[in-house]
Parts: structure tokens; sequence; C-alpha cells
């Protein structure tokens, strides 16, 4: 298979993943070394985190689903010379803390072989994002007073 054909291949992986919110199949797709970056980093308080450190964010958050959360990803741009692929995504579901979606783009940069992602860069609608952020800390905050 070649490495554009094994990266599109992943992103089917990782689609199939995050729609069956399958945290151990998603981290089996990083490769070593994988870093995810949250932009834009002045409205989302950016930083880089390892692959154990989103797992464990995305367990936060799934926890608070109380119906499966759908992604789409669409509009794909691959390069296979520079191992690189990027595409819009939406995803949507019900919380106990109301409803939660985003929209934005996700940047991935593969391993040379396409089969394990290095990097993922995702771009998100900040206004969403943080007004959610700030749900998860008030929540957080009230379950800790108890």
């Amino acid at each position: 298979m070649s490495s554009l054909a094994a990266q599109k291949a992943t992103i089917a992986q990782l689609l199939a993943h995050v729609n069956s919110w399958d945290l151990e199949a998603i981290a089996a797709l990083f490769a070593p070394g994988f870093v995810r970056v949250l932009q834009p980093g002045r409205s989302v308080e950016s930083r880089e985190v390892n692959g154990d450190e989103l797992i464990l964010g995305l367990s936060r958050l799934g926890s608070t689903f109380i119906t499966p959360v759908k992604y789409d990803f669409r509009n794909y741009v691959h390069d296979g010379d520079a191992h690189k692929s990027s595409f819009e995504f939406m995803n949507a579901a019900e919380t106990r803390l109301g409803p939660f979606g985003l929209e934005g783009v996700m940047i991935l940069e593969f391993t040379e072989d396409g089969s394990k992602i290095l990097r993922l860069v995702e771009y998100v609608d900040s206004m969403v994002y943080m007004a959610f952020r700030e749900k998860v800390a008030a929540a957080m905050k009230i379950g800790q007073g108890k």
C-alpha cells in the first residue's frame, strides 16, 4: 500500500474509532512521540499534549455524553510526499452539561508509511470550545464541593 493510500486508510480508521468512542483504538493510531496542538492558540490556551494526555481529556469529555458523539470528516486534502492530510470536521453529542458540538479543521502529519499519526493540529471554533470548557470547569467545581 502506498503512503498516501495508508494515510487515507488511517483517517478512515480514526473516523470509525471516534464515532465508536474507542479510545484505545484511537491511541493505537498514534506514533511514538505523537503531539496534538489545539488552535487558535490565543483564544483556546493552546499547548502541546501527548497521546496519553489527549486520551485522558477525551475520556473526561466522554464521561459527560448522554448520546453517542457523531463525527463527520469532509473536504480532504492529501499530500503523500509531505505525509500530511487536512480536512474539515464536525461533531455533536448531547451531554449532561448541554449540547456539545464543534466545527473545525484537522491537519495530520503521518509516519513515512502513513500508518500512524505523528502530529495533529486542530483548529476549532474557539467561542464554542471555550463556552463548553467553562461548563465543564463549573461542573467539576460543583462536584468537588459535594
